[in-house]
């Protein structure tokens, strides 16, 4: 059996909005560092995380896509009515793993946002909500994207130290990242540098455009023909030849 070598690094970080605009700005951080390692687990075929997580992990969380958007039903885990300020909560994270095979680490990096962790109260499920709670998982693709860009070079399976001295720096780069987005748009009461900051994460994925996952494209459906129609063709008459006398 191959030696093979999964780290997955998860990083949870939380967001939070105040209830209406009008409201002083509140904010809440919530960050958590998960590690899961395994070895000895046969690669590529034999998924992961269901070897090492529970059967129902793929359906509590969501992989960052192109196109894909977050809706307030995404945000699953029961709201903490205890604590007044805190309207909504938003966990995401960058994972990465990887295995050793042929010498080699070959390496997976993916933005997540985690329903099971996630939750708004009803008066906080507003579009403009939304829309920044989505920016923060933007944010994580983009950071992913860099992550992926900055693994794409060749690692030996002895260079696990320099792959987690990367990716540690990423990660802390992203954190910081998340941190400035909240600070800088007052947790989006300022809707102006909310607005700078849409269009500045947008841009920033166009430029790393050629690092996200792009997901095998479906077959396509095939296509349905009508039955043949069969027209009975007429045995060509024979010609009348009169017969001379």
């Amino acid at each position: 059996m191959l030696s093979v070598y999964f780290k997955i690094m998860m990083l949870l970080f939380g967001t939070m909005n105040s209830t209406a605009t009008n409201h002083s700005p509140v904010h809440h951080h919530h960050h958590c560092v998960q590690e899961i390692i395994g070895s000895e687990v046969m690669p590529p075929s034999t998924s992961f995380e269901t070897s090492v997580m529970p059967p129902d992990t793929e359906e509590k969380r969501i992989k960052w896509r192109d196109g894909g958007k977050l809706t307030w039903d995404d945000f699953q885990a029961y709201p903490d009515y205890e604590d007044f300020q805190i309207a909504a909560l938003t966990s995401s994270a960058i994972s990465y793993r990887y295995y050793c095979m042929d010498d080699k680490l070959h390496v997976t990096v993916d933005a997540i946002f985690r329903k099971e962790e996630s939750w708004v109260k009803p008066e906080a499920m507003t579009p403009h909500y939304l829309e920044h709670e989505q920016l923060h998982f933007d944010i994580t693709e983009l950071y992913a994207r860099k992550l992926r860009k900055a693994l794409k070079q060749e690692f030996k399976c002895y260079e696990k130290w320099k792959l987690e001295q990367i990716a540690t720096e990423h990660l802390a780069a992203w954190r910081a990242a998340e941190k400035e987005y909240d600070l800088k748009t007052s947790y989006s009461l300022n809707e102006a540098k909310q607005g700078e900051w849409f269009i500045k994460v947008s841009n920033d994925l166009l430029d790393y455009d050629d690092f996200q996952i792009k997901e095998p494209v479906e077959p396509l459906t095939p296509l349905k023909y009508t039955p043949s129609v069969v027209i009975p063709i007429k045995p060509i008459q024979q010609l009348k030849v009169s017969k001379k006398k």
